[in-house]
């Protein structure tokens, strides 16, 4: 017995020992290998976040450039309305004034009108030849659109050109067109995405750069990005084959490609407009950087949990300090996001707001109530809107009618109205809401913006009040009139009437004797006494 006790001990110890080192070998390689997986997974979720964050800033900066180039559209709408009551459109004074506003007004270089045979005349009075261009012909067959990049041949310029059919009763008759520089299309494409170090293209479909946007530096040097592609210096997840089939079927994607030395990340999306894409891209350094910090916590996650692997609490303690340190920075990002989304809406001319059509309910997550003066109602929407007084009588139908006929699978609601602002005064409004689809196609939710366009809505109608309206003597001119006897007579078709027409004699001997200064005084006068002897 003496002599087998120390070998049952020594056993013992080998056991003990053996078993430990197992045990923290196993413990190392456990851990090691989730270091390597957790490390793995942050890399593909850096991957998975810069195709989603690319796919909602391609698709925002889409939606923005189409709302912007409607924009270019309403301002040459209603000139093109009013061209189609000109008989002359080349020798229209009032057309060539109004035309000159246009210019100063909006974003246009130049504006210009042309009859059926293409001759064209400008703001300015300069007649051109544009029956050889593909945007006229397209307008002549009634179509608006906008042309590919050309040279102005009045001012040598690299321009694109809106053109807008003009119509009468027997078909197209003509084209409202308007010119804008490619530097100022450029400005309407947002330049602050990714904090500055984004870019943005937009491409027609045969693969041409059409505009981009000025940042430092572009990693896409060549004027085809198809061209690019097919270099075979060129590092890239997608052939030239491919993206021109995705292009021509109208299809939106990502890729990665090589430039300006890095790896960079690129989206395409449709645009509305042509055959256009969007390609927003941002290079692959930028988007690590972001995640630089969460490398950083979980390297230190992961020494802790090494260093104190024989005193489990203090592992365990260690993990929850950091797991409570992380969600609290996570809740201080989440706020920072959240103040900061609510300086920027502040900041813009919008309200935001998102309408429940099922509980018919509708918030508004920034400052109604500073902006229009008053609270918001948020039940009982469409018709509480309506009911509170908050939209223009006139407009309270279309207002409602917008939010309850609205036919399946529609993506989009657009519309004007004027609604109560501070003062008890309507001011107009555009709304444009984005909607959230049920599997049938019925619309059950809405975010949107009201933009005010009470400015703009003011300075067309005055527009249009000039062009009707005699400078001279302040009535309305001979062809406002025939436009308001026809309306009446149309209105009021079975009723009587009586029409006085009033006849200066000898006039022209006052403006052979004292002059037509005279002369227009007199008409001026004349035409006060009428406004006093009638109701207008």
């Amino acid at each position: 017995m003496p002599r087998t006790r120390p070998i049952i001990e020594k056993k013992t110890e080998i056991n003990f020992w053996s078993i430990a080192v197992g045990l923290i070998a196993w413990l190392g390689f456990i851990l090691l290998a989730s270091f390597l997986s957790f490390f793995a997974s942050i890399d593909s979720h850096v991957s998975d976040h810069a195709v989603m964050t690319l796919r909602d800033v391609s698709k925002g900066i889409s939606q923005l450039m189409e709302t912007k180039i409607e924009g270019q559209w309403t301002t040459l709408a209603p000139v093109a309305k009013f061209a189609e009551s000109e008989e002359d459109l080349l020798q229209s004074e009032p057309l060539r004034l109004i035309m000159g506003s246009m210019k100063t007004t909006s974003q246009f270089s130049t504006v210009f009108v042309a009859n059926e045979e293409g001759i064209a005349v400008n703001n300015e009075g300069l007649e051109l030849d544009i029956s050889d261009r593909y945007y006229f012909k397209k307008a002549m067959q009634g179509y608006q659109n906008i042309s590919s990049l050309l040279k102005s041949r009045v001012t040598e310029e690299e321009v694109f050109i809106f053109a807008h059919p003009i119509r009468d009763a027997s078909g197209v008759r003509g084209a409202l067109c308007a010119a804008i520089r490619v530097e100022d299309l450029q400005n309407l494409i947002d330049h602050s995405i990714f904090d500055g170090l984004g870019y943005v293209y937009i491409i027609a479909g045969n693969g041409d750069i059409v505009v981009r946007s000025v940042p430092d530096e572009h990693p896409i040097k060549d004027v085809n990005i198809i061209t690019f592609l097919t270099r075979e210096d060129t590092e890239s997840s997608i052939t030239a084959q491919q993206l021109t089939h995705d292009m021509i079927t109208r299809q939106q994607g990502y890729f990665t490609f090589v430039g300006n030395g890095d790896l960079q990340n690129a989206y395409y999306e449709p645009l509305d407009v042509n055959d256009w894409y969007v390609l927003c891209g941002v290079p692959m350094k930028h988007i690590r950087a972001q995640s630089t910090e969460l490398f950083w916590i979980a390297l230190k996650l992961c020494l802790g949990i090494l260093v104190a692997l024989a005193p489990g609490v203090l592992a365990f303690w260690f993990r929850e300090r950091n797991r409570k340190i992380d969600l609290i920075k996570r809740n201080k990002e989440l706020k920072w996001n959240e103040e900061r989304f609510r300086i920027v809406t502040s900041l813009s001319n919008s309200i935001i707001f998102e309408a429940d059509f099922e509980r018919n309910t509708i918030v508004y997550p920034n400052g109604f109530k500073s902006r229009m003066g008053y609270e918001p109602v948020t039940e009982g929407f469409p018709y509480s809107v309506v009911e509170a007084g908050h939209v223009h009588p006139d407009d309270a139908q279309a207002f409602i009618d917008l939010h309850t006929k609205i036919p399946p699978f529609t993506e989009k609601l657009v519309g004007e109205f004027r609604f109560l602002g501070k003062g008890n005064e309507y001011i107009w409004h555009r709304i444009e809401e984005v909607l959230l689809l049920d599997d049938n196609g019925k619309a059950i939710k809405s975010v949107g913006r009201a933009l005010d366009i009470d400015d703009e809505k003011k300075a067309i109608q005055l527009l249009e009040a000039r062009t009707q309206i005699d400078s001279g003597s302040g009535l309305y001119n001979k062809l406002a009139m025939e436009v308001y006897i026809r309306k009446f007579l149309e209105e009021c078709r079975h009723g009587r009437h009586a029409m006085i027409v009033l006849d200066i004699d000898d006039f022209k001997k006052i403006n052979d004797t004292k002059g037509h200064v005279y002369g227009d005084q007199v008409i001026a006068d004349l035409a006060a006494i009428l406004k006093n002897q009638f109701r207008a």
